[in-house]
């Protein structure tokens, strides 16, 4: 018999993520085999299933997924999820209290996990891009932390030291959350593009509020970030 296939693995088959996998088993709409606490999955039955409409299961999961982004609070950027004009002294408070919104607001769980690789990615080098602009990040999406990419934006009262390649302070930082590889590049990419637009730069920190500020953001964003 061949190897049984993890959700991880199966996952990866199917280019969705860990959570998509669990929400199939629990509507049994997935053929799999729980041994002990994990769910295992046969490949030729994974295979059957694939050919046999699974395909259309996996469409029709994604478009219920989906709609979550027509509602604001799982839109690419949120009022919820705009800070403007915070006092914070170094680049870690900075980061803990950006992470603290993502707990609040009932978008992350796992609080402790994603701290830690957003600063390990910091470690490994800075995500200070010039300009006055940060866009913090894990270094790979981990799996299953978010159903869809949000950002987190902050606007701070004072800029802060954030070894920027440019060696100046940051005052707009924006902490990048994608549950993909493939979202994740597209919403680097996307934040990067408005990192460098002087006139964008120049709006957000004249906005003079909350609503101002992410409206500005969400128009400077034309790419379909949540294209799988």
């Amino acid at each position: 018999m061949k190897s049984l296939l993890t959700i991880k693995e199966v996952g990866e088959i199917l280019q969705v993520n860990e959570r998509t996998i669990l929400r199939l088993i629990k509507a049994q709409k997935i053929p799999a085999v729980k041994i002990g606490n994990q769910w295992r999955f046969h490949p030729a039955r994974l295979e059957a299933w694939f050919m046999n409409g699974g395909e259309d299961t996996l469409v029709e999961n994604e478009t219920q997924e989906n709609r979550w982004k027509e509602e604001e609070e799982f839109r690419l950027f949120s009022k919820n999820r705009s800070l403007l004009d915070i006092h914070c002294r170094t680049k870690q408070e900075t980061l803990e209290t950006m992470v603290d919104v993502l707990t609040e607001t009932g978008h992350l769980l796992q609080r402790e996990v994603f701290l830690q690789a957003v600063l390990e990615r910091e470690r490994i080098s800075t995500t200070g891009i010039g300009n006055g602009v940060a866009l913090p990040h894990a270094w790979h999406p981990i799996n299953d932390l978010f159903r869809v990419p949000l950002v987190v934006s902050a606007r701070l009262s004072t800029p802060i030291e954030f070894d920027a390649v440019d060696n100046k302070p940051v005052d707009l930082v924006f902490l990048l959350c994608s549950p993909r590889n493939r979202q994740h590049l597209a919403l680097l990419s996307t934040m990067s593009v408005i990192g460098r637009n002087t006139e964008i730069l120049h709006d957000l920190r004249r906005a003079k509020t909350v609503g101002d500020f992410t409206a500005i953001l969400a128009g400077a964003s034309p790419v379909a970030i949540g294209q799988r």
